[in-house]
């Protein structure tokens, strides 16, 4: 066949291969010739290897370090106890046997309180509170008292007594009336005294823990029961054997007279059986007679007894009904009563909203020009306001149109202090007439005031007769009532005007014969640096502690205002080498003069440690030169 006049692909497929690469012969390496260890042995040292080091594991380390801590400790213990003897302490002075000890204090009880509480139980000696060596209270004390039955009282009745916070625990002295009595840190003490009950969870894993010890239990007898039920049968078994031929034989004769007996019965039985058909057939006709009587009777007691059922559901349906009918009279008297509350709690919000009412009347005709118009037009237009029907005034005359401006949120009310409506209209209006926030010193600018008691809640509104008087009462946050602060801001539902404070732009001056802005929101730092004079009383008892607490209070309330780089608190050992400079003093070192400003306006009008602070700003350059290097 040949393959002319086929196509090219075709054709491709009947082509040689190439032949295949000439690749030159592997050469393999000379094996080298393993030999065993044989040849060299004699080498090897003859002498007895060094003995091997144990090796120590970190788990074995630390319970050894802690075997050696614990012998140390008891060593130490030892000379302790050799050394201890109560009646030479300096310190355990007075009649041991009068003697109270009282544990587990708070921290924070002082030997004044501690003598208030127990003075209870009888007139007291002497009260010892144990320090440590840096000054710190150890938690226990020691009372003296004058007799010996105050002392009973006292241990009878003082024992879980709460100061403070904290149960104590009492006991009496016993280092110096009990022989041999060592304290708990030598080893000895009274031991855990009083523990209450314990916590739910522990409860419930200790009745776990008795259940699986329980079950425990039954699991070991039932075992027990099984073993020695088996011994039985294996010695049943041994003991069956023998007697089973004997009984076998035995079986045999008893079958064989039974099958004779069954016989002679069989034939008896045929026998008696036409002897019997006749009174059968008697007796099934008497039986029948008694039946149908029986199934009379049985048919009047089922009537009787669904009748007597019906009477009763009957009965029990009437009670319901009544039953519902009372519950229903007592829910419609809930009701009527529920109303009846309501209704007063409506008419008391009535009453002080016509009260407040009233009074911004009475503050409208007070301030309103002599031009001004008594009353609206025969063409006014009116609108409802909740509880009437009331002429709609002009938005510029209408004390109304702006009172959601004049609302103040009043917040942390002491209610347990006995703070009322007027006691605190009272203190606002004092406040704000002395700090000159107020258009008319001698009128109140302060027109109501409203707490949610019914609510349940201690915060309240308070409604101010002008904005600009408003803006100013902003600035009084924080203000002392009863000596708790109380917190004064906007309401939620406010409007107030965007970089306004007492109707005048911040930074700015008021026009003559306007409103005078509140001093402190005018303020303007000028410089870095603000000098608060004598924040801090110092006298002998002022301690490392005090200057601690006002760096913190400086750095954390003036620091949500601005950003403070350091603070500086003069200190006598300042003092003595400046004589220029006040024991007291802080200097405020702030990032720049705008926070320096923003300071100055938000706590300048404010109380610390019940002294008004007294803010002002300080050269830049005479506070490098000179204070800078004293922080």
């Amino acid at each position: 066949m040949s393959a002319q006049g086929l196509p090219a692909h075709i054709l491709a497929l009947f082509t040689p291969r190439p032949p295949p690469q000439h690749l030159p012969p592997l050469v393999l390496k000379k094996k080298i010739k393993l030999t065993g260890a044989a040849d060299y042995v004699d080498m090897l040292p003859s002498e007895t290897p060094p003995a091997r080091e144990e090796w120590e594991s970190p788990l074995q380390r630390k319970a050894r370090r802690h075997q050696e801590k614990l012998a140390r400790h008891k060593e130490e213990i030892k000379e302790l106890i050799a050394s201890y003897d109560p009646h030479k302490d300096e310190h355990a002075v007075g009649d041991p046997f009068k003697t109270l000890f009282v544990a587990r204090i708070s921290y924070d009880t002082t030997e004044k309180k501690l003598k208030r509480e127990f003075e209870v139980f009888g007139s007291i000696k002497r009260v010892r509170l144990v320090y440590d060596q840096k000054g710190k209270p150890r938690g226990y004390a020691f009372i003296e008292y004058e007799h010996e039955r105050d002392l009973k009282n006292a241990y009878k009745q003082g024992d879980g007594k709460k100061i403070d916070g904290r149960r104590v625990m009492v006991d009496v002295e016993r280092g110096r009336t009990v022989q041999g009595w060592l304290p708990r840190r030598l080893g000895g003490g009274r031991g855990p005294g009083r523990q209450g009950k314990p916590s739910k969870k522990k409860a419930k894993l200790l009745a776990l823990q008795e259940k699986a010890k329980k079950e425990e239990g039954k699991e070991k007898d039932g075992k027990e029961k099984d073993r020695e039920e088996k011994k039985e049968k294996d010695k049943d078994r041994g003991d069956r054997g023998d007697r089973d031929e004997k009984k076998d034989r035995k079986d045999r004769g008893d079958r064989d007279r039974d099958r004779n007996s069954k016989r002679e019965r069989s034939r008896s039985r045929d026998g008696k059986k036409e002897e019997r058909e006749p009174k059968e057939k008697a007796s099934r006709k008497e039986d029948k007679k008694d039946r149908d009587g029986k199934d009379r009777d049985d048919r009047k007691g089922r009537d009787r007894d669904e009748k007597k059922d019906r009477d009763d559901r009957e009965e029990k349906k009437g009670r319901g009904d009544r039953d519902r009918d009372r519950d229903r009279d007592r829910k419609a008297e809930k009701k009527a009563k529920k109303r009846s509350a309501s209704s007063e709690s409506a008419e008391r919000s009535r009453e002080r909203e016509k009260r407040r009412r009233k009074q911004q009347q009475e503050y409208v005709n007070k301030n309103r020009g002599p031009g001004a118009a008594a009353g609206g037009g025969a063409g006014q237009s009116m609108f409802w306001d909740g509880f009437q029907w009331v002429p709609r005034a002009d938005t510029g005359n209408d004390i109304n149109a702006n009172r959601k401006n004049r609302r103040l949120y009043v917040g942390n009310l002491p209610y347990h202090l006995g703070v009322t409506e007027d006691s605190f209209s009272k203190q606002l209006y004092e406040t704000m007439r002395d700090r000159g926030m107020c258009n008319d010193p001698n009128q109140n600018p302060v027109l109501h005031v409203w707490f949610a008691r019914d609510k349940g809640a201690n915060y309240g509104f308070c409604e101010v007769a002008s904005i600009e008087e408003t803006e100013r009462a902003l600035q009084l946050d924080g203000m002392l009532v009863l000596g708790v602060p109380v917190s004064i801001k906007r309401p939620n539902d406010s409007v107030s005007p965007m970089g306004m404070i007492g109707g005048v732009a911040v930074g700015m001056q008021a026009l003559p014969g306007g409103m005078l802005a509140l001093p402190a929101a005018q303020v303007n730092a000028t410089s870095p640096i603000i000098h608060i004079n004598e924040i801090l009383k110092v006298d002998d008892k002022t301690t490392k502690d005090d200057y601690t607490d006002v760096l913190e209070d400086m750095q954390e309330g003036c620091g949500q205002h601005g950003r403070i780089l350091g603070v500086l608190i003069i200190r006598p050992e300042h003092a003595n080498t400046r004589p220029g400079l006040k024991c007291g003093d802080v200097y405020l070192q702030c990032a720049t003069t705008d926070d320096a400003t923003k300071i100055m306006r938000a706590m300048g009008h404010r109380k610390y440690d019940g002294r008004q602070i007294n803010m002002s700003s300080f050269e830049e350059g005479k506070f490098m030169a000179e204070l800078k290097p004293m922080m």
